[in-house]
């Protein structure tokens, strides 16, 4: 289990996740999370690859890759996740 899931219980458990330092709690190690992925896309340009001489255009090459595919995870998340869920999600029973 990861630090967030048992932070996100505990907060869960107490009742403390709607509260307001609840979620910022909750965005502080969702941050923390997503910090980490954009970290490991660029690790492997610091290691020595099977080339021993690379190129300038090819390190900007793989650095655009990078920045594009987090873009694209960005976008998808921001506009095309929550209409997603809402689709999936069935709507909620009226009380009369």
């Amino acid at each position: 289990m990861s630090a967030t899931a048992i932070a996100l219980k505990i907060l869960e458990e107490r009742g403390d996740l709607q509260q307001t330092y609840g979620q910022r709690a909750f965005a502080i190690l969702l941050f923390q999370d997503m910090s980490v992925v954009p970290l490991l896309a660029l690790l492997p340009l610091l290691g020595p690859g099977n080339e021993s001489h690379t190129s300038l255009a090819d390190a900007v090459l793989s650095v655009a890759k990078i920045a594009a595919a987090i873009a694209a995870v960005v976008v998808a998340g921001r506009y095309l996740l929550n209409p997603f869920l809402c689709a999936c999600w069935p709507a909620p029973a009226r009380a009369r």
